[in-house]
């Protein structure tokens, strides 16, 4: 059996065989996609009190640390104090986006191929700062205080205290 395939223009045409003759289609293109993504969300813990807010650790351990991480601790008309007997940790916390796609394009023509495979990667990394705001804040610790990507404002005070050191910073 014979196979003839003519992609031309021509004025005319003849096609002569002693046998049989097959003119059909071609594949000319395939195409494939995958997408693998994550996505992260962070919710951090909210905690408001319109008369303020306090938070103790280590009432009756002297080991109690605090740590708020990506959260939010606000009073809208009063004050907001933290203690502990050893660290308080004022911190943000990371937030993460993936996206990977592969694409794999296959060509053919009437007397070449071709394969195309592409590989898109998008990888985002931020952080959620924890926010902490009132009339006044204030912090006692029996350890460091830390303050690290992380919002702390007050309208009418701020008392970072602590027994060991204070840092503020990323």
């Amino acid at each position: 059996m014979a196979l003839a395939r003519l992609i031309a223009v021509l004025t005319s045409a003849q096609f002569l065989s002693g046998c049989q003759v097959n003119l059909a289609e071609a594949i000319m293109g395939v195409s494939a996609e995958d997408v693998i993504s994550t996505d992260q969300t962070v919710q951090g813990t909210s905690l408001s009190g319109a008369g303020g807010v306090s938070v103790a650790a280590g009432l009756t351990d002297p080991t109690g640390s605090l740590a708020i991480s990506g959260s939010s601790v606000t009073s809208t008309n009063g004050n907001v104090a933290f203690s502990a007997a050893k660290d308080i940790t004022i911190a943000s916390v990371g937030e993460e986006h993936d996206s990977t796609t592969t694409t794999v394009r296959v060509s053919t023509g009437f007397l070449s191929s071709s394969k195309t495979t592409t590989l898109d990667t998008v990888n985002i990394n931020s952080q959620v700062a924890s926010t902490i705001s009132g009339n006044v804040v204030n912090t006692q610790s029996g350890g460091d205080t830390n303050v690290v990507v992380s919002n702390v404002a007050a309208t009418s005070g701020l008392n970072l205290a602590a027994a060991n050191s204070r840092r503020a910073g990323p």
